[in-house]
This record gives C-alpha cells, sequence and structure tokens, in this order.
C-alpha cells in the first residue's frame, strides 16, 4: 500500500474521491426538502425514481462514453454538468428547472462515481493491492460522509439553503482540476 500511496494519480483519485462525498453529502440531506418546496412530496418521490432510471441509462452507456472520450474527459464532463446542475438548484426558483437540475444531479452521482472506479483501477499499480487501495479510498470518502453535515449549520440561512448549494459546487472546482 504503502508504494501505491506513493503514486500522485492515486493521490489524486483519492482527493478526487473525498471531493465528491463532500459534494453529495453535503446536499443529500436537503435535496428533497429543496425539491419538494417547488413541485410538492408525490413529485418529489416522482423524481427520485426518475433520476435512479436515468442514472441506470447513464451507467449502461458509460463504457460507450469511455470508449469514445477516455475515462478522465467523461470524469470531467460529469463533473462541469453536476456543478451546473447543483448551483442551479440553488438558484432557480422555476418548478420546472428546479426539476430538470435535480434529475440531472441525481442521475449524475452513479456514474460519477463509476468513473472514479474506472480511474483507481487505472491508478493501481500492483493487483495484489486492489482491494486495500479501494478500502483505503471509501475511508477516505466515509470521512467525507462524516464531515460533510457538520458543515451544514455553519452555511445554512434561514430563508435559504442556497449557500449550501453553492458551497457544495466550489468542493467540485478542486475536483475537476484534478481530473
Amino acid at each position: 500500500m504503502h508504494n501505491s500511496l506513493s503514486n500522485k494519480g492515486l493521490l489524486a483519485v483519492f482527493a478526487a474521491g473525498f471531493f465528491t462525498v463532500v459534494h453529495y453529502a453535503s446536499v443529500v440531506y436537503i435535496n428533497s426538502s429543496t425539491i419538494e418546496r417547488y413541485v410538492g412530496p408525490n413529485s418529489t418521490n416522482f423524481l427520485y425514481a426518475l433520476g435512479s432510471i436515468i442514472s441506470i441509462f447513464l451507467l449502461i452507456l458509460a463504457p460507450f462514453l469511455i470508449h469514445k472520450l477516455g475515462s478522465k474527459k467523461a470524469f470531467l464532463i460529469f463533473i462541469l454538468l453536476e456543478i451546473v446542475a447543483t448551483l442551479s438548484l440553488g438558484f432557480s426558483i422555476s418548478p420546472f428547472l428546479v426539476a430538470i437540475f435535480f434529475i440531472l444531479h441525481h442521475s449524475g452521482q452513479s456514474t460519477l462515481n463509476f468513473f472514479m472506479d474506472i480511474n483507481i483501477e487505472h491508478e493501481i499499480q500492483n493487483e495484489s493491492e486492489t482491494g486495500r487501495t479501494r478500502g483505503a479510498l471509501l475511508t477516505v470518502q466515509n470521512v467525507g460522509w462524516v464531515l460533510s453535515p457538520l458543515l451544514i449549520p455553519l452555511l445554512q440561512n434561514e430563508n435559504s439553503l442556497r449557500n449550501i448549494y453553492i458551497a457544495s459546487t466550489l468542493v467540485l472546482i478542486p475536483l475537476s482540476l484534478l481530473v
């Protein structure tokens, strides 16, 4: 494992994993409240289901995108889409736009994780270290899951959750530079 962590590409994947999780975990607890405010509870459930279905299709298309664009370029495209979707969730006031950006945000998460896994595979030099390296990545990501909710009270404005969406978007900027 020590030799694996000296690989700068692998360290970049670990940092990317951390930033991805901090981004997602910081808004996962407020998404349903935000969406429900614009479209109501029944439509919120529908949007989650639709986003999940689209996520499945994106995962089916992912190998084609990797073949066509390469894993890093495809990953970067999804990061940029996630930046647009998350920032737009913080600023949109139209129920239609909130729904569209939420679907984009929700469906893109599993695809980002898929590309993260592909990128870690490219960086692992010794196959005997694969399990340990993935375990270390999961540990780094779990730290992000634990820390992210602690930021929400610091960012929440009594009238708006916009600051949380902005902060979540800002976390993706270093991620896009790491790819």
